[in-house]
């Protein structure tokens, strides 16, 4: 009978943490799973994760610790797949822009930043004679970026208008701007449809139109306290890595490796990223671009006060006023 009694305990223990497991997918510790899920997308700025998924880092450094996970990278069509996988733990990591890192760690004050993929610069492009500065922008005018009024492109717009015109008049600018891919826009800018005037933009769009004409008329270096920030970040959450130390370790670690790979010899990284990037740019713009000074591939993101303050203070966007060591993992402060 003490038998059998002790059996249905632990038959019932069982089912209770499948039941527990089912209920809370971020329960139950996860470093000895099979497969982690990691979200990014197609680009430059993802280079460290592709660089990870392709080398094997993650798993080089779990075995490191002892554990038996792979990492599956999920290859995404946009943020918002991305951020849905995060909060309904369909991913277990994944690299966001810089407001919604932000937005995540303000909505679910768990989601926070792992590591920066780099630092870029974010320009805004134009082939008008005409324009100068951002202060000449006016009906005339249609300026495309990724997402008006809340992506990073847009915030770099506001936060220049805030700075000319006043705090209250940070979306001044907004009624001109329209939502466009990088693609499409880089296409309307080469052609001189019209169709849009200028073009909120990194690498390699930057480059490309400026070889054909076009000059910066925006820099975020004016916004961000005179260097360039971070564009993209690999975030976590924090409930989930408590519960699986050893699994967001190794993501770090892999983090780590895949920068300092790149900046040992940027030559074989542009190599790397045409053989597996398949953005279409050719070698000696890849070489162009990773080698640029203002580039920066680190994992300590930079610029990320400047926006969280803006988001609170001016834009409205967080409820919540965000330190840097608020949207960052021990390992980053």
């Amino acid at each position: 009978m003490q038998m059998l009694h002790s059996k249905l305990c632990r038959a019932a223990a069982a089912l209770g943490a499948v039941f527990l497991a089912l209920l809370c997918p971020g329960a139950s510790a996860q470093d000895n799973s099979a497969t982690i899920a990691i979200g990014y997308q197609r680009g430059l700025a993802y280079l460290p994760v592709i660089l990870m998924d392709q080398q094997h880092l993650f798993e080089k450094h779990a075995a490191r610790l002892g554990i038996k996970t792979t990492a599956e990278y999920r290859l995404l069509g946009g943020p918002a797949p991305i951020v849905d996988g995060l909060l309904g733990g369909a991913l277990q990591a994944g690299v966001v822009g810089t407001p919604s890192a932000i937005l995540l760690t303000d909505k679910t004050k768990d989601i926070k930043l792992i590591g920066s993929m780099g630092n870029f610069p974010m320009l805004y492009m134009t082939k008008s004679p005409g324009l100068k500065t951002v202060a000449d922008l006016g009906p005339q005018d249609k300026i495309a970026t990724t997402a008006v009024k809340t992506g990073i492109y847009s915030l770099v717009l506001q936060m220049k208008a805030a700075k000319l015109w006043g705090p209250e008049s940070f979306d001044r600018l907004d009624k001109y701007t329209v939502t466009m891919s990088h693609a499409d826009a880089l296409t309307a800018m080469l052609a001189g449809s019209g169709t849009i005037t200028v073009h909120g933009c990194s690498y390699p769009h930057a480059l490309q139109e400026q070889d054909a004409g076009a000059h910066v008329i925006l820099d975020s270096k004016e916004v961000l306290g005179g260097a360039n920030g971070m564009i993209t970040g690999l975030v976590a959450s924090q409930k989930y890595c408590s519960a699986n130390p050893k699994t967001c370790q190794a993501m770090t670690a892999a983090l780590t490796e895949a920068h300092q790979w790149i900046n040992e010899d940027k030559d074989r990284a542009a190599k790397f990223f045409f053989d597996y990037g398949k953005t279409g740019e050719t070698l000696p713009e890849l070489q162009k671009q990773i080698k640029s000074t203002e580039v920066k591939f680190t994992i300590k993101p930079e610029g990320l006060e400047p926006f969280a303050d803006f988001m609170y203070g001016v834009s409205k966007l967080v409820k919540t006023k965000l330190s840097y060591n608020d949207l960052v993992f021990d390992n980053l402060k």
